[in-house]
């Protein structure tokens, strides 16, 4: 059918290429912090209510400036005071904040005096209000360092932000920090990541998709050394990736952080299955048929065995469904889909050009020994001379990898998943080492009954767990509670002195204060309580101490509150971006061990149809758990945390690992199926399906060390895991497969 309708096919696929490229144009790119968090937790519909009560504890950009010899100096600071004021200027910021605009409040007889922090127009001062600053809980460590050689610009943002928006806010921001006269400046926040992981997506996603055209360029040429062959292969990758691309624009698939892997997908699936269906037909060719005969058997022989890999490739991806996190979800049902066009595309495109040419214009004649003939005759001796030796291999293997995988960790740091050499990851450091970082920490507090947050008993309630907190003040930073409006007014009644920040310790004082909290209407106190005064947040920055450590912290504290705080009167519960990203890690663990399990049963229905034999699909499964388990045991050993960008790789190797079991299977089974003895078939399978199976894993293994060239860790990692895992599968399929052929599978 093929070959009568290639002319009406390839019209058909002119078409359908200028179609995809002008949906291509519709592609955009997206970085959206939320959607990593886990859809449909409890703890994300608590966030959620949270943030219905009060402003997001993420839509903020600060602005780093260091001056070593000390941030108090007139002239810096006067600049840092004409700059904040800039800030505010800046398109989507809602008020902007410094050290210079802070102003101290003292309780005069008559009303109160608000009090410049630092005195500018005083330099005389200067010292002394640099001894007040670091010694001031609100201040030190949160816009000041304990050092007093950092301060901190703080801008907060219009809430939820659409990309174009923050591409903007960013491009005036570094503008005008660049015309300033401050040489050394640093940003942190949500836009800043946005903007900088948006670019980076951009160039990563041009950089791998040229680099692995290069090296599928370089394979093709070598494989058929005609121009003819590889024109027709080129051209069947390049219509594989217009196609997809044409899909994700048509369907205005947001490009996101997974998305860099895209392209290598694309072009390696679409590789090894020009591969097998071309490297077939060119074998019929060389037996004397006829292009009609050649290309009818390709169709049938290689046409259902790579539909096959084809579909448990894309079941691979589609266990990523399991997953709670939005982008990868969306991956493995892209990628799915992906995998199944490139087949189709493949199978109908390819196939229809072939057989146009006849062996001499597609494949040149082999001039030297075949290289691949004689690796595969020594696999194949290998499992004869030495089986025992290999069971044995095989099991220390086995072995060690079990030890490996005992020590993944999933104590996840953010500073790890940064890319590497970029400003955004220098300006996380910084945060980190000299203020009071960036994770947010967020602990809700709910007044029950008929108690308001403001009552005298719950403020109490709120104070005893914000001083359990202080005492944290290696790991935690800058907490902020309705405690503190408080406590700054009893310093404000006895001369701003430092000792008097704390809660008064009359009934009477307190009432005072609420009554003065009325009346002045302070700002914070809106930020720190909900309108209908029935919640209240302690707000405050965690250092990037990897997860585990803080869900160690996390228990702490709860145990704290279960025990020395009266629930009846106020509930505390844990909340904000921090937490709800930390339960991907449990996620983590729980999708991949269900996508996993999915895609094992999955794959064995589909061996039980073919094969019809239980041995045989045990066979076809064990090969497949080795190459998984390497892959476990190099996160072990290496100390690559297992987080949710990392996880895919499982997935990943095992839908594309088990094509190559499929086609040595099938081959077999055919070979079987002539009437052919077990050894002079499992022969012929290494001599024919194993060049293929090799050919595509070298492709598959080089096109994913690709991704080497990646600045973001989880990437680079990916590509590593994933070209080490298909390497040690098609080892295990040359190895494993014809030992347990030849112990399992008896003459009839």
């Amino acid at each position: 059918m093929i070959y009568r309708f290639r002319n009406y096919i390839l019209l058909f696929f002119i078409l359908l290429s200028i179609g995809c490229i002008f949906a291509s144009t519709q592609v955009y790119f997206k970085y959206d912090f939320e959607q990593f968090f886990p859809k449909g937790d409890k703890s994300l519909d608590e966030y959620y209510l949270f943030m219905e009560k009060f402003e997001g504890d993420d839509d903020f950009l600060l602005v780093g400036l260091k001056r070593e010899k000390g941030i108090f100096d007139s002239l810096f600071l006067n600049r840092v005071d004409i700059l904040t004021d800039q800030c505010a200027q800046l398109p989507y910021i809602k008020r902007s904040y410094s050290i210079t605009k802070h102003k101290n409040i003292i309780k005069t007889p008559f009303a109160f005096l608000p009090l410049d922090a630092v005195h500018l127009d005083d330099p005389s001062r200067l010292k002394r209000d640099s001894v007040k600053i670091v010694n001031d809980p609100r201040l030190a460590g949160n816009i000041v360092s304990k050092d007093a050689k950092t301060l901190v610009i703080a801008l907060k943002t219009l809430d939820s932000l659409k990309q174009f928006e923050v591409q903007i806010l960013m491009d005036s921001a570094n503008s005008l920090l660049a015309k300033s006269p401050f040489d050394e400046y640093h940003f942190l926040g949500k836009p800043n990541f946005q903007t900088e992981l948006v670019r980076l997506q951009i160039k990563e996603f041009i950089i791998s998709t040229a680099i692995a055209a290069i090296l599928v360029t370089i394979v093709f040429s070598l494989i058929f050394r005609r121009f003819i062959g590889v024109i027709i292969a080129l051209v069947s990758v390049l219509l594989c990736m217009i196609v997809f691309m044409g899909f994700i624009g048509g369907f205005r698939i947001p490009l996101d952080i997974m998305s860099a892997l895209y392209p290598i997908l694309m072009i390696i699936v679409g590789v090894s299955d020009v591969v097998h269906f071309s490297t077939k037909y060119v074998e019929e060719l060389a037996k004397g048929k006829s292009r009609k005969d050649s290309i009818k058997i390709t169709i049938r022989e290689i046409g259902i065995a790579t539909f096959l890999t084809s579909f448990t490739t894309a079941i691979g991806f589609a266990t990523l469904l399991t997953s709670m996190i939005t982008p990868i979800k969306r991956f493995g049902i892209v990628a799915a889909i992906g995998v199944i066009l490139a087949y189709l595309v493949v199978m109908v495109f390819t196939t229809s050009i072939l057989c146009r040419f006849k062996l001499e214009q597609i494949n040149a004649p082999v001039q030297r020994k075949d290289i691949w003939k004689a690796i595969l005759e020594w696999f194949y001796r290998l499992g004869i001379d030495y089986r025992n030796r290999c069971i044995a291999g095989v099991l220390l293997v086995i072995i060690i990898c079990a030890w490996g995988i005992s020590k993944i960790t999933t104590d996840v740091h953010i500073y790890d998943s940064l890319p590497r050499n970029e400003k955004l990851t220098t300006d996380f450091a910084f945060f980190e080492k000299e203020l009071a970082g960036f994770r947010p920490f967020e602990i809700a507090a709910k007044a029950q009954g008929d108690y308001s947050i403001t009552d005298y008993e719950v403020i109490r309630e709120i104070d005893k767990v914000e001083s359990y907190l202080n005492k944290f003040e290696d790991k935690i930073n800058g907490i902020q509670s309705v405690t503190t409006v408080y406590k700054s007014l009893n310093r404000a009644y006895n001369g701003d002195q430092r000792e008097y920040y704390v809660l008064p310790e009359k009934r009477s004082q307190f009432d005072r204060f609420q009554r003065q909290i009325d009346k002045l209407k302070i700002e914070e106190f809106d930020v720190l309580v909900s309108k209908d005064k029935k919640y209240g947040r302690l707000s405050a920055s965690i250092l990037d101490i990897g997860s585990d450590t803080i869900k160690v912290l996390m228990n702490k504290i709860d145990k704290y509150i279960a025990e020395n705080t009266d629930t009846s009167i106020v509930q505390f519960f844990q909340t904000g971006t921090g937490v709800i990203v930390d339960k991907n890690q449990e996620y983590v663990r729980n999708s991949l061990i269900s996508g996993m399990s999915i895609a094992f049963l999955a794959v064995s229905f589909i061996m039980a149809l073919l094969f019809r034999n239980l041995k045989m699909v045990v066979i076809s499964l064990i090969p497949n758990l080795i190459p998984l388990f390497i892959c476990g045991a190099i996160l072990g050993f290496s100390g690559i945390e297992l987080n949710a960008p990392t996880s895919i790789i499982f997935a990943i190797s095992f839908g594309i690992a088990v094509d190559d079991t499929i086609h040595f299977l099938s081959k077999f089974k055919l070979e079987r199926d002539k009437g052919i003895a077990i050894e002079d078939a499992l022969y012929l399978t290494f001599m024919e399906t194993g060049k293929a199976i090799m050919i595509t894993t070298v492709i598959l293994f080089f096109g994913f060390l690709v991704l080497l060239f990646s600045k973001n860790p989880a990437t680079f990692n990916v590509g590593l895991l994933i070209s080490l895992t298909l390497f040690s599968a098609l080892i295990a399929d040359l190895i494993v497969i014809p030992i347990m052929i030849r112990l399992w599978i008896k003459e009839k």
